[in-house]
């Protein structure tokens, strides 16, 4: 059985914690700078609260523009944009782009559209585009039910990638998976599309329990990039 390796995503824990670093300065500063409350900042450096909510990144990213967009979202590539901060001014003005969102009220509608053919207009929501993404394949999905958490809470927004159906066979980690009439999000652990023609997926959430699912029975598979959007508990 061939399992694909992909790097997990850095911890929103280092990723501040090397802004941090980089900046020297301190959480009580950040909270000056973006109105963020201190306590909220330090469960997020202490790992309490592992996902920053999309509000909460933008925050930073507008206080401190010559950190990297990159590194900011996703800890990938150089901490600091290279030349000057006022190269690219406020972050959030420059690289919003609108993409399709599938809201948890809209998964019926989908579903329906899909087994019957049509098309369907999904609404579109503006995210943050960076400089490596290409954004033709990507669907922000709202998250229903807590079988993910503490990694990712009802209602979070994560951000997806369509897989290739050639690939199915391949892949691990955090999925959206579109099967018979239900769309779950769940994580991959064992692969056995290609050995016995079934998929098993797990919940993060002890309570959560997994489901073996045919290959037959699967429609669509969407990779989770990360969690774009999630209250801070």
């Amino acid at each position: 059985m061939n399992k694909s390796k992909t790097t997990p995503p850095r911890p929103f824990s280092e990723i501040l914690k090397d802004v941090l670093d980089e900046l020297k300065i301190t959480l009580y500063r950040v909270q000056k700078d973006t109105g963020i409350g201190t306590g909220p900042l330090a469960r997020l450096l202490s790992g309490e609260t592992p996902n920053p909510g999309r509000e909460t990144i933008l925050k930073i990213a507008d206080a401190y523009p010559q950190i990297n967009p990159d590194f900011l979202f996703f800890g990938r590539g150089d901490i600091m944009v290279s030349g000057s901060a006022t190269t690219i001014g406020k972050f959030g003005d420059l690289l919003k782009v609108d993409i399709p969102y599938l809201s948890i009220k809209a998964y019926g509608s989908f579903i329906e559209a899909y087994n019957s053919s049509t098309e369907l207009k999904l609404d579109y929501y503006p995210v943050i585009k960076t400089n490596e993404q290409n954004t033709d394949n990507l669907l922000l999905i709202e998250v229903n039910g807590n079988a993910m958490r503490p990694t990712i809470n009802h209602g979070a927004k994560v951000l997806t990638t369509k897989e290739e159906k050639k690939k199915w066979g391949d892949v691990s980690g955090v999925y959206a998976v579109f099967y018979k009439d239900l769309i779950v999000i769940k994580r991959i652990r064992e692969n056995e599309l290609n050995s016995f023609g079934r998929l098993t997926l797990y919940s993060d959430n002890v309570n959560g329990g997994t489901v073996t699912i045919q290959a037959s029975d699967i429609k669509e598979m969407w990779k989770v990039l990360s969690v774009y959007e999630q209250d801070i508990e």
